[in-house]
């Protein structure tokens, strides 16, 4: 140390070895050198480990009376430049950059030094490669958002504000992209809109444009229990693009999906205790590939249901709990229409009443005891109940009214044939 007795100016020299934090026990291995003098604090060729990644500082204060502060921090994953200083009761960052291999983030701060207030303003870039290689590196497992494997970037804005007499921060978000990737699902025209005022999260707008179509939603949630309520519109999803971007082997369904929800109350990340209202429809279509159908086309006898396109499907969703039930549920062919109605559970059992109704030419088309048998259920006297699950449906067929006494008449002659009556 050097002091002269004009000014009481000052030098020292300092060097850190191994150095650590008591109660910050995730920085360790510190090493530092610089310097400190009457109106300057320098930190040169310092590193540091922290959750086991090597970072490396360089660092700057002038003017204690007013401090200016520089800030560099170097790493594998990021690099990170900030500039401040201080104003009495006023911080001002006037620089904070954050960059990646392919994140550029930027920023301007406000903050209170003695009265906690703070506003930051940001605009930049997000990687989502860059930020699970961040994640990644803190987590010995992978993170939630790496099972999802997204691919692209964000363009960001957004403004963080904290009032001095308020507990609650307000973050508000907007967000566009043109291209993001999900597990191979194209998500295209991203705009996102988020506002958060401590635990309350306000989904102002989500839209995107998947497999053809266009998804919006909105909501509002509390982040202390992960339950909120939602909003959500789908139109015009091509599902057979959908399905080949989802890498779902097999022939493929084709239509134009509509979906409308209303859920109240959802716990984001249960799914078990749904409530709320919404509605279906499926254009454009050929649905005959759904497991159900297939099997009801066999129990009926009908011949070539392959064959049948059903274009259209319809109807009304009520959620509650674990179940979904189906009201005014419509399929539509030219051949013929099921109406019915019907609940399936959130893991895929299912229980429904449906009623066919067959076009004469459908009839027409029979041959033999399956001409007969269609044109006697044809006749609008039968309903279908179908239990089960999903992929293993169970058929009962229920007649509800005795059939006319031709019908009758048709089908004991045609019984009498087969077994010589």
């Amino acid at each position: 140390m050097k002091i002269l007795e004009q000014g009481l100016d000052y030098h020292i020299n300092y060097q850190i070895k191994n150095g650590y934090f008591s109660k910050l026990k995730d920085i360790n291995e510190i090493q530092a050198k610089g310097f400190l003098k009457k109106d300057k604090l320098f930190l040169s060729k310092s590193e540091l480990t922290y959750k086991n990644l090597p970072l490396k500082v360089t660092a700057q204060i002038e003017d204690f009376s007013s401090p200016k502060i520089d800030l560099e921090i170097t790493s594998s994953l990021c690099n990170l430049r900030a500039k401040a200083q201080a104003n009495g009761e006023t911080l001002e960052v006037s620089e904070f950059i954050i960059e990646g291999k392919d994140t550029k983030i930027i920023a301007e701060a406000s903050m209170g030094i003695r009265n906690p207030w703070i506003e930051i303003q940001g605009r930049g870039r997000l990687s989502f490669s860059d930020l699970l290689e961040a994640l990644n590196s803190f987590k010995p497992k992978p993170s939630s958002l790496g099972k999802l494997n997204p691919q692209g970037s964000l363009d960001l804005e957004f403004t963080i504000v904290k009032e001095s007499n308020q507990d609650k921060v307000k973050i508000k978000l907007s967000s566009t992209s043109e291209e993001l990737k999900i597990k191979d699902f194209k998500v295209k025209d991203i705009k996102v809109e988020l506002l958060r005022e401590g635990n309350k999260l306000t989904i102002s707008a989500l839209r995107a444009k998947i497999s053809g179509g266009e998804i919006n939603l909105a909501g509002v949630l509390n982040l202390s229990n992960n339950k909120g309520n939602l909003n959500l519109t789908a139109n015009g999803i091509d599902i057979a693009q959908a399905m080949q971007e989802l890498n779902v082997e097999g022939k493929k369904p084709r239509g134009k999906l509509s979906l409308e929800a209303n859920l109240r109350s959802v716990d984001l990340f249960k799914w078990k205790n749904l409530l709320g209202e919404g509605k279906i429809l499926i254009s454009e279509g050929d649905i005959y590939q759904i497991d159900f159908l297939k099997g009801l086309g066999k129990f009926l006898s009908i011949p070539d249901f392959e064959n049948i396109v059903f274009k259209r499907a319809y109807s009304d969703l009520f959620f509650k709990g674990r179940e979904i039930f189906f009201e005014n549920f419509q399929l539509n062919a030219a051949q013929m229409s099921i109406e019915g109605k019907g609940k399936m559970t959130t893991v895929g059992n299912i229980d429904f009443l449906l009623f066919p109704q067959f076009s004469q030419e459908l009839i027409d088309s029979s041959k033999g005891l399956q001409k007969y048998l269609t044109a006697f259920l044809g006749a609008g006297t039968f309903s279908v109940s179908i239990s089960g699950t999903i992929k293993n449906p169970v058929y009962t067929n229920n007649i509800s009214i005795i059939p006319a006494f031709d019908k009758i008449e048709d089908i004991k002659d045609i019984f009498g044939d087969i077994f010589n009556w």
